[in-house]
């Protein structure tokens, strides 16, 4: 079954039956409609606690409390229903009297070709040395990663807590071994790529010549907005977006309370980027670092939304901090002092 057809399944569920009926025959606790959204509690940790944690919003179910990720609707009927992934297509399929071909052997097939054929294809693009186009990460590649807080992050601040909510972790062995690893998610949720940090010394790095930040096997970073994923409810909740050059800024202010926050993961400004903030329908506040390259990034990403979006830029320069200074070098403070001086 395709990406479109299964978009086209989950629009005629919405059409006929709506989310919220959908939601209520399997039996999911405290459905409630307010505005264009469904909320309930979330099926998958069960969290009572929350009534509205778990909200459906443009395609999706997000849980908001815990599991701090997407969820697509064959993902929900699986859990409430106890189906496998074909038992779920077909269930929605018949309740919308829609026929659908689907082969469970031809699934078995392509889920055991998954791997080999993604890592053939990170394989040729290597040896061309350009990056490819993007392909969702196979499991398996986080054999080589452990979830653990590495001690530089502590130093500079961060907890467990956010190592579990951006699912950081430590790659001991493997193509980025010996660095941090930071997921790279879609907005689906889905993982786009992973890029590794190295813990060595800025000097080090320096004299070595390696690079500070590796992206597995090289793949295109520049096809999403790192932290769209679990942004994306909170931006259309809250009406707006924070834009920042690099992961650390995105942390610190998940931090302080801001889960609405992405970034670019670079001073570049790609058209898949663009495309992604413009869809947003929000407003853009973009920050980028004190310093010429911070500057140039602003008047990038200005000069390619201000027309379509409603923009604005909060500006490092006006803090009395040092140069080259990010939003993660400065106090909540003076975010917030930036936050309403912007406004």
């Amino acid at each position: 079954m395709t990406d479109d057809q299964k978009k086209e399944l989950v629009a005629k569920v919405e059409e006929q039956i709506g989310i919220a009926d959908l939601f209520k025959m399997l039996e999911m606790s405290t459905v409630k409609i307010k505005g264009d959204n469904v909320y309930c509690v979330c099926p998958f940790h069960e969290g009572a606690d929350n009534p509205n944690g778990f909200a459906w919003s443009n395609g999706f179910g997000f849980c908001f409390t815990q599991c701090n990720r997407k969820y697509d609707l064959f993902d929900i009927v699986m859990r409430m229903k106890g189906y496998d992934f074909p038992e779920a297509i077909s269930f929605l399929a018949d309740l919308v009297g829609v026929d659908i071909e689907f082969s469970r052997q031809a699934a078995t097939v392509s889920d055991g070709l998954e791997n080999r054929s993604f890592l053939s294809q990170l394989k040729r693009a290597k040896s061309k040395k350009k990056a490819v186009e993007w392909t969702p990460l196979p499991n398996t590649v986080f054999n080589d990663i452990e979830p653990v807080l590495h001690s530089m992050l502590r130093k500079e601040g961060f907890d467990n807590e956010v190592r579990e909510y951006f699912n950081l972790g430590y790659a001991r062995s493997g193509y980025l071994e010996g660095r941090i690893t930071v997921p790279i998610d879609y907005i689906d949720g889905s993982i786009v790529t992973i890029s590794g940090r190295s813990v060595l010394p800025k000097e080090e790095i320096e004299m070595s010549g390696i690079r500070r930040y590796q992206i597995w096997f090289d793949t295109d970073k520049g096809v999403t907005l790192y932290n769209i994923g679990r942004a994306d409810p909170y931006i259309a909740i809250m009406k707006e977006v924070f834009v920042f050059e690099g992961f650390k800024s995105v942390w610190r202010l998940h931090q302080w309370g801001y889960p609405n926050a992405v970034a670019t993961m670079g001073t570049s400004l790609t058209d898949e980027q663009r495309k992604l903030l413009l869809k947003l329908g929000v407003k853009i506040i973009v920050c980028g670092d004190r310093d010429k390259a911070g500057k140039e990034f602003n008047q990038k990403v200005e000069g390619a939304v201000s027309k379509f979006a409603d923009f604005a830029v909060m500006d490092m320069y006006k803090l009395d901090v040092p140069e080259k200074s990010s939003l993660d070098d400065i106090t909540k403070q003076q975010f917030e002092f930036l936050y309403q001086t912007t406004k």
